[in-house]
Parts: C-alpha cells; sequence; structure tokens
C-alpha cells in the first residue's frame, strides 16, 4: 500500500532527525534523500517487522549498516587480528560479515532474526569466494536469547544498536559480559555505565562512515577493550587512549 510505505518513509526520516539530535555524539546529520530513505525502510514482510519489535522496540527493524569503507576504520580501530572471531549482533544482510574475512579474519559469524534478510545474506555469502564461504557463517536467530552470543564464542563484536531498545542493549551488554573470550567490542550508541564490567572505553570515538551519511560526516562508534587488552592502539589519523572503566 503506497500510503503505508509513504507513512514509514517519513517516520523514519523523522525519527532518525530526533535521535541525531538527541545523540550528537553518537550519531552524524542526515542527508535526507531517495537514497538514505531506502537503506533505512528496507521494507520487510509484515510477518517479520512485529517479531522484530517484540525483540528489539518500536523501531528494530529499521535498517542501516557500516559501508566497506566505514569497516576499514572500524577494523584499524578495534585492532582486529587474523586469528579473530568476529561476531555481528543484527547482521541484516551480511555485508560486514563478509568483509570481516575479506579483511583476513580467520572466522566472522553474524545473527540476524529476520528471516527475509537473513536469506539475502546467504545468498551474498553463496556467491561469494570458496575462502570467504569457508570462514564465515550466517545465523537466523535472536541475538538477545540466552547463550546465543556465548555459543559463537566471539574475540571481537560489532553492533548496530541505534535503533535497540535500552531493554535489548542491556540484555546483549548482560551476554557479552560472559564470553571470557571477547577481547574488544564496538557499538553506535554506548553501554549504560557499569554493564560491561572489566572493560573500558576508549577516550574518542571511531568515526566510521555508514549507509545513512555516505559521503557525509561518519558517525562515532564507541570502542570497548577487556582490560587485559586495553593496551592504545595508534592509528595514523587518530591515536588515542582508554579511560572510563565500564
Amino acid at each position: 500500500m503506497p500510503e503505508l510505505v509513504a507513512a514509514r518513509w517519513l517516520t523514519t526520516l523523522l525519527t532518525m532527525a530526533m535521535v541525531d539530535a538527541l545523540t550528537p555524539s553518537c550519531l552524524t546529520s542526515l542527508r535526507f534523500t531517495r537514497e538514505a530513505a531506502s537503506v533505512y525502510l528496507c521494507e520487510l514482510p509484515t510477518r517479520e517487522v512485529e517479531p522484530i519489535r517484540a525483540v528489539g522496540g518500536p523501531l528494530a527493524d529499521i535498517y542501516g549498516e557500516l559501508t566497506e569503507k566505514g569497516f576499514r576504520t572500524l577494523a584499524k580501530r578495534m585492532g582486529l587480528r587474523p586469528g579473530d572471531t568476529f561476531l555481528d549482533l543484527g547482521s541484516g544482510h551480511g555485508k560486514l560479515v563478509i568483509a570481516a574475512c575479506k579483511y583476513g579474519i580467520s572466522s566472522s559469524v553474524g545473527i540476524e532474526l529476520s528471516p527475509s534478510r537473513h536469506h539475502i545474506a546467504q545468498r551474498a555469502l553463496a556467491a561469494s569466494p570458496a575462502h570467504v564461504r569457508r570462514r564465515c557463517s550466517m545465523i537466523c536467530g535472536d541475538l538477545a536469547s540466552p547463550g546465543s552470543i556465548e555459543a559463537v564464542g566471539p574475540t571481537a563484536v560489532y553492533v548496530c544498536n541505534i535503533m535497540f531498545s535500552d531493554d535489548l542493549t542491556n540484555r546483549i551488554a548482560l551476554q557479552l559480559s560472559a564470553v571470557t573470550n571477547l577481547r574488544v567490542l564496538a557499538a553506535v550508541v554506548p553501554f549504560a555505565l557499569g554493564s560491561l564490567p572489566g572493560f573500558v572505553a576508549d577516550d574518542s570515538p571511531a568515526l566510521c562512515e555508514m549507509s545513512w551519511g555516505r559521503g557525509g560526516r561518519p558517525t562515532g562508534m564507541t570502542i570497548y577493550r577487556r582490560i587485559d587488552d586495553s593496551e592504545p592502539l595508534e592509528s595514523p589519523d587518530e591515536p588515542h587512549s582508554t579511560v572510563a572503566c565500564y
């Protein structure tokens, strides 16, 4: 129905503008274009919308992602290593999961609740080179279900939690705290103070290009490192240090 699509298009743009105004340290100003709107809406079958909102909140079905350029920036700031197991929470179309393997990481996993987005990710993986297919896996499931993150055993995690409810973000933090071999994670929206015991946050965000700000200002990502793995990683462009215990 055109009216419904138009309403969701407008609601998405207004919502993102409000979030941008409320959290300027985490988000960038939106470029209100048809392309940006289509990235956010990424229309889902009606039967998928409510289950996703039930898990992640009323805006959880809205979709955006890191660009390849943004991932390269993030990977350097996170200090990703060849032996890492990388996990993308809410992996959507799987682009980041595949990019991680192309970057040289030994194992990359994505968890996505939407069956239709998961199907797109599986098709993208099937079209990838054999060496990428061997090291990637896509899981269709609830990333907040007990044990789902620990079962993967990630050493590095990324979550685009910009549209997740506080409840879902807190449940993710609880799960992440239980993963003993996790050494570094990145989030678009910072976790609540005290919710990640044993981790410290870098004192400056990783400025990464996202699909909603392509060609414009980057979005800040908060990087958390386990305390015994928190030596500052120098970047050619952004030297930084770690402060602020979580």
